[in-house]
């Protein structure tokens, strides 16, 4: 009795399985059974219903066992292709000038992993657990740096910085736990997963053919799966979420059948010339397929033209020639119009059968056509183990792994979450400041390394892990940061000394943190600007004994405001007060300094800087009881309302007003103006007397009379007679104008 080993293709329309033996390269197929979902319990791809697909599952299982008579309890599946990610990333980690180890290598890699996968989750909140979190299921090196520059292999070197750049593999965890669970309802244990664009790829397309540049489209029923081959490698992983369902959806669309008439009226078409069907209103309608497929043609020219698009996007450019496989591949005008698309000969876009296949034998008639290809391939595939699923334990967790290659310690604390970047001990970071231009630091602690143990044994992140291993990850313990006050790094002792009126007065420094004023217990941060600052002289003084150096003076001048500032101390180096002292200027050690009061400010200082001019105006005389008078006759100066001096001092909030004579005379002198300069001389004279006389030129004159220049003008006293003494007079007071 032989040992057969058990593959399943488990697609959108249904579901295949094959029991086989490998006989060296050839796959030697037994026994095959299909089976179509009853309800759409699968789209795009995608199990939507697993209970269903598990029901089809167990159907399956269970006619291969009873013709194999064998327990059939392990199987090789495959997940969609559309569902892979790939993605290249960078990762460095500080050396400090020691060595590089091959555990420091392992770790680095896997740090770049890890950002690959934060990258393609787009750093969104997504928990481990989470059917959208992603399992990394290979990773291959591009290029290791040291210190900035390429370097072959990093173990040995010694440098200040390791950097790594490669391209990470992803597919995210709910296909493969969909995949998962669907198979342990029928009682299953997923024993290998691949691919299935790998999968059709190894049935198709061996190593020695992939130097040609092929494009290889697997037209399902949800979606077309694309792989793209060139230079001996895989380049290029793509899909197109539109299938051979968007041709049954037109049906539906076009002639108002339910989906499943219209799947089956789609698979006639190739083979009758006339169909016959009844829609959802109860309608017969009889058409030829020819015209039937007219009216689809721009649907499946609409396919067409999204897998040409996808396949330039991939390529960049038109392949050498195009292989569709699939149950989808039977299109009709596929191969014709995506040939047209791509610029390719017909000869160029060729459906790919069973018959094309050269390393299966065995149940020719069960599995033919493009849809076979797949579930060959997939068996084809598990010989290698492409991906190994295992389950281990991580700090108490059970964490199920998949992978391309041996599952390591490092794949284990990956895929569960675990931040590797805890395991490398740092350096607590140092505190670097600036002090008057000079760089000085504060240093952190060195901290130690984490470790890992599994089974309770120290081990590494390259470490081969086998089922039901047991994970332990240790954190590092990391440097503590520095820490100090502006007192750890400047001498608080300093001082300087000044002599003020020979009284000497101890002076310290003002320090200033990013400009702003800061003391010897201040916390200091890293690249803080740190200043030491001398007080100037007025800083000094303003805090000497409290003296006010100065003070403002608010005035108004005819109306306006003026703020006069004004010096109240003259600041000097000599006791005599003749050299004065910039109070800007910093102190210096033993600085002498005197210190005597200043002058006051005058109505003509505040004038001045208000640029109002004190106008003289020309001598204007008169004769006055025969004797000749000077009068020059000004605008007064009112402060506060009261006439004063140019050398009146001024107070804060005085008021001063002054409106000069414009030009010569033009306010003219009056006869009030003259008995005005008499003053009491004249009022004396009158004591007793009847009336005063007032004459201009020998004219009567009043008050308001004006006089002219060289006028000759009489006022004096007379009772019934006139008294000549008074008209000999003049200005008794003395005087003169």
């Amino acid at each position: 009795m032989q040992d057969f080993q058990f593959a399943l293709d488990i697609g959108t329309r249904g579901v295949t399985g094959l029991l086989y033996t490998m006989d060296e390269d050839k796959c030697v197929i037994h026994f095959s059974e299909s089976e179509e979902h009853q309800d759409r319990a699968m789209q795009d791809g995608q199990i939507h219903d697993i209970q269903a697909v598990s029901t089809v599952i167990g159907r399956i299982k269970a006619k291969l066992s009873e013709i194999s008579r064998q327990e059939l309890s392990q199987v090789a599946v495959a997940a969609a292709g559309r569902a892979l990610k790939t993605i290249d990333a960078e990762a460095s980690f500080p050396l400090g000038g020691n060595t590089c180890s091959q555990e420091d290598v392992f770790n680095l890699q896997l740090l770049a992993v890890q950002q690959a996968k934060a990258m393609l989750s787009g750093e969104v909140d997504v928990p481990e657990q989470s059917p959208f979190s992603l399992h990394c299921v290979g990773y291959s090196v591009h290029t290791f740096y040291l210190d900035g520059e390429r370097i072959g292999n990093l173990v040995g070197q010694r440098g200040q910085e390791a950097k790594v750049s490669l391209i990470a593999t992803f597919l995210p965890r709910v296909v493969i736990d969909s995949l998962d669970s669907a198979l342990r309802g029928a009682d299953l244990l997923m024993h290998g997963l691949t691919l299935e664009p790998i999968a059709a790829l190894n049935a198709l397309i061996p190593k020695t053919m992939r130097k040609l540049n092929i494009a290889l489209v697997d037209i399902g029923a949800g979606t077309s799966d694309i792989a793209i081959t060139a230079d001996g490698t895989v380049q290029a992983y793509g899909m197109v979420p539109i299938a051979g369902d968007e041709i049954t959806e037109a049906l539906v669309d076009l002639f108002l059948l339910d989906f499943p008439e219209a799947e089956s009226l789609k698979r006639k078409l190739l083979l009758e010339p006339k169909q016959t069907f009844e829609d959802i209103l109860g309608l017969s309608k009889t058409m030829t397929s020819k015209k039937i497929l007219q009216q689809l043609k721009p649907s499946i020219d609409t396919l067409a033209k999204a897998i040409a698009d996808e396949i330039m996007r991939l390529n960049g450019k038109s392949p050498t020639a195009v292989m569709l496989i699939g149950g989808g591949a039977k299109t009709p005008f596929i191969e014709p119009l995506l040939a047209e698309k791509l610029g390719l000969s017909t000869d160029r876009v060729r459906v790919r059968d069973r018959e094309s296949i050269t390393s299966a034998i065995g149940c020719n008639e069960q599995l033919t056509g493009p849809e076979a290809v797949t579930p060959i391939g997939i068996a084809l595939t598990a010989a290698s183990s492409e991906i190994t699923p295992i389950t281990v334990n991580v700090d108490g967790h059970a964490t199920r792994l998949f992978a391309f290659h041996p599952l390591t310690v490092g794949d284990a604390l990956l895929e569960a979450g675990a931040d590797l970047s805890i395991l490398k001990a740092r350096p607590g970071a140092a505190i670097v400041v600036e002090i008057d231009g000079q760089v000085q630091a504060l240093t952190g602690t060195i901290g130690a390394q984490g470790k890992l143990m599994k089974n309770r044994q120290p081990t590494s992140l390259a470490e081969i892990l086998d089922a039901g291993d047991e994970l332990e990850v240790i954190p590092a313990t990391q440097g503590i940061e520095a820490s100090g006050t502006l007192g750890d790094l400047i001498d608080t002792t300093q001082k300087r000394t000044v002599w003020i009126n020979h009284e000497p007065v101890a002076i310290e420094p003002v320090l200033f943190i990013n400009g702003r004023p800061a003391t010897v217990t201040s916390k200091l941060k890293d690249r803080d600007q740190i200043r030491i600052q001398w007080p100037t002289i007025g800083d000094v003084l303003a805090t000497y004994k409290k003296i006010a150096l100065d003070t403002t003076l608010h005035l108004k001048v005819n109306g306006q405001p003026i703020n006069w500032n004004q010096s109240l101390i003259r600041v000097t180096t000599d006791p005599e007060g003749t050299n004065k002292l910039d109070l800007e200027a910093v102190i210096k050690e033993d600085m002498a300094i005197y210190l005597a009061k200043e002058a006051s400010v005058t109505v003509d200082d505040v004038m001045k800087k208000a640029n109002i001019a004190y106008v003289e105006v020309t001598p204007f005389q008169v004769t006055v009881n025969g004797k000749l008078e000077v009068f020059r006759m000004q605008a007064p100066i009112l402060l506060n309302g009261l006439p004063v001096t140019l050398f009146t001092l001024v107070n804060d909030r005085d008021e001063i007003s002054y409106e000069p004579l414009q030009g010569k005379n033009e306010s003219p002198i009056t006869i009030s103006d003259v008995i005005y300069r008499l003053g009491d001389n004249l009022r004396l004279q009158g004591l007793g007397k009847a009336r005063l006389i007032m004459r201009r030129n020998g004219v009567t004159a009043d008050f308001t009379t004006e006089l002219a220049h060289n006028d000759a003008v009489d006022i004096y006293w007379e009772d019934k007679k006139p008294d000549p003494e008074i008209r000999k007079g003049g200005f008794d007071n003395g005087q003169t104008g």
